[in-house]
């Protein structure tokens, strides 16, 4: 745990090295603990009169998942980050892509790591779930973003949905959480400057070019009813799936979407 110097250090290394086209350093927090970055988000959009606010914690007691799963991160192994975007709530789709695929794109750029983006939220490295993606938008937009950086297999819980890793197992090297999460805003800003709106179409190509399946590729789509298996034709944040099965083309509204994955 952090006391309040190293905190306050934390703070100015982020505001230092971070770029704040979209958020003022002012707007930038860092906790030593809470239960929910998303919801110190969301309270501190608030009181800033809706102002776009980031909050960054060291200690997550209650963090929320996808479908209502928890996400559970020890104590100072992990970025930890939430930050709030005024947004309509049919751009959540937009968001989740705008997040999942900066958080790949960070990976890449900072350790090297060849990320792929799992419908509809989880970053992939060699098929093992390195970080996260929640968007919860209740007027304005709370997009919740955890990545696995200094933990080592001891740490995970061993009834995972899908095999976790972390930055030091893949890569076998320590990396510092104050430059990841620098290295994530930047990313975040790079696909979303000059706005949200005016990016979205060069944030779904770059979510494209950051998939774990590709159009042409057999894959097995799940909806909360069934599962399919047919030819990708399409897959769109906004617009969710078209599929080509053994009895026809079949669309999946993306809503409807639960998983979309390659073929064994």
């Amino acid at each position: 745990m952090c006391d309040a110097v190293d905190l306050q250090e934390r703070l100015r290394r982020i505001r230092r090295d971070a770029a704040t086209r979209l958020f003022r350093a002012e707007d930038i927090h860092w906790l030593s603990e809470t239960a929910s970055t998303n919801d110190d988000c969301r309270r501190l959009t608030e009181e800033a009169g809706g102002r776009p606010v980031i909050v960054l914690a060291d200690r997550q007691t209650a963090g929320r998942g996808q479908y209502g799963r928890t996400w559970e991160a020890p104590p100072g192994l992990g970025v930890l980050m939430s930050l709030s975007i005024p947004a309509p709530p049919s751009e959540n789709a937009i968001l989740t892509a705008w997040a999942s695929t900066a958080a790949a794109i960070m990976l890449d750029r900072f350790s090297g790591l060849k990320a792929v983006v799992k419908w509809p939220n989880d970053i992939l490295v060699e098929r093992r779930k390195i970080a996260g993606v929640l968007v919860e938008v209740r007027g304005s937009a709370v997009v919740g973003i955890g990545i696995n950086v200094l933990q080592r297999p001891e740490h995970f819980p061993t009834d995972c949905r899908l095999p976790p890793t972390s930055i030091a197992i893949e890569t076998g090297e320590d990396a510092d959480r104050d430059a990841v999460a620098a290295s994530l805003l930047d990313a975040l800003e790079d696909l979303a400057v000059p706005s949200m709106q005016e990016s979205s179409e060069r944030i779904v190509e770059a979510w494209r070019q950051r998939l774990d399946v590709l159009p042409g590729q057999e894959v097995v789509a799940t909806t909360p009813d069934q599962s399919m298996i047919g030819e990708l034709l399409a897959l769109h944040p906004r617009d969710g799936l078209r599929l080509r099965t053994s009895s026809g083309v079949v669309r999946i509204p993306g809503p409807r979407l639960l998983r979309v994955e390659p073929c064994e």
